[in-house]
């Protein structure tokens, strides 16, 4: 059952409130971010509590919007516009949705198990639903602007969120916003019991990880990918070591010996950038038995193949990919293009042999559900496995 945010974020999702109180509690909010920006920062950025934030808010409401004193609905609107999400905050905290998507001020989805579901949620106004999604980049250590960040990508790393604006005029209609979250940590048991996997299928898949097997899990965006991936690289033997590379922070593993690293990219000349390509070949150089990326997308595809043809095998990837057919065969495809982008020279030919000799299984998967497991390439069939309890 989804939470109405009208109970939790009344000024923002009634627009019959009285445009005083909302007046008022946008003055509170523009006053805090222009006076205590120092302090919001240090808090946003894990240096300072936030009951200092807190604390300076109700001293703020006491002496220069006394009509609101003692009001505790108007103090903690204004805190939760202050530190960015507002009345997203019911879906923040749902651990079954995973996106969040703004398509205008008030048409709204989550995405819960794959399904989009429209959400009773809307700003009174196009202003204040621009300056919402400026306090979200400002929470997420970004900026926008329509000039030179029309369209920009950030990380919330205190949530650990990827958060996407972008604004007129590249929003034709409307500004738009989509936030994923980061995967949650569930154990196979959770995934059987929320029919993303049979047990059968689980037992194959801890088997697979164990045995050193490699797995590429394809499927369109949102199908629950990330969410098998996070579960499946927690079951890595615990005297091997991995590294674990993202474009966002969206994998927290529990497993003690992954190591975890994210793409650094900047606007600024004097800041190097670090992007998955070379994070991969970095990774290389670490002694390390596995790599796991969050998902291929470019010419980082042969560095990743070729250290499992050279010895890493049991790494673990995602793929956005077509399931239509079931077809391993497209799946292929797809990774030899992104292969072809590190323009070697290599021949077709024997790019497809690296990697049917690098590959072992592809998971096909759908509105969060695992529709089928195959063998490929260098993968050995017949293996038994005990049935996971549910």
């Amino acid at each position: 059952m989804l939470i109405d945010p009208a109970n939790v974020f009344t000024p923002m999702i009634q627009p019959a409130i009285k445009d005083y109180h909302q007046k008022q509690l946008e003055r509170v909010v523009e006053l805090m971010a222009e006076e205590k920006a120092e302090l919001i920062n240090a808090c946003q950025a894990g240096k300072a509590r936030q009951v200092m934030i807190r604390a300076e808010l109700a001293k703020m409401i006491q002496h220069r919007f006394s009509g609101f004193a003692g009001d505790t609905r108007f103090y903690e609107d204004a805190l939760a516009l202050l530190l960015g999400y507002g009345p997203l905050e019911p879906y923040l905290t749902d651990p079954l949705v995973t996106d969040i998507l703004g398509n205008s001020k008030d048409i709204w989805f989550v995405k819960k198990r794959g399904y989009q579901i429209r959400i009773p949620l809307a700003f009174e106004s196009e202003q204040s639903y621009l300056k919402f999604l400026y306090r979200v980049a400002a929470t997420a250590g970004g900026k926008i602007d329509e000039n030179q960040n029309a369209a920009a990508v950030f990380t919330d790393r205190q949530r650990l969120m990827r958060i996407v604006v972008t604004l007129g005029p590249l929003g034709i209609t409307s500004p738009v916003i989509a936030i994923r979250k980061h995967a949650a940590a569930y154990t196979f048991g959770e995934l059987i019991r929320e029919e993303m996997l049979m047990p059968e299928q689980a037992c194959i898949l801890k088997a697979a990880v164990e045995n050193r097997q490699t797995i590429v899990i394809a499927g369109r965006g949102g199908s629950g990918k990330t969410t098998l991936m996070a579960s499946l690289i927690d079951h890595m033997p615990s005297d091997q070591r991995a590294v674990l590379l993202q474009e966002t922070c969206e994998v927290i593993p529990k497993h003690p010996n992954i190591t975890n690293k994210m793409i650094r990219l900047s606007d600024n000349a004097l800041v190097k950038d670090y992007t998955l390509f070379e994070l991969t070949k970095l990774a290389l150089l670490e002694s390390v038995d596995r790599i796991f990326i969050a998902e291929l997308k470019d010419k980082e595809a042969f560095d990743f193949f070729n250290a499992i043809y050279t010895g890493h095998t049991g790494s673990m990837t995602t793929l956005h990919s077509p399931v239509k057919d079931l077809n391993p065969e497209a799946v292929i495809n797809r990774l030899l293009q992104l292969m072809a982008r590190a323009a070697l020279g290599i021949p077709h030919t024997e790019l497809r042999s690296m990697l049917e000799k690098s590959l072992d299984i592809i998971v096909f998967m759908e509105g969060f559900k695992v529709l089928d497991i195959v063998a490929v390439g260098a993968a050995e069939e017949g293996e038994r496995c005990e049935q996971y309890e549910r």
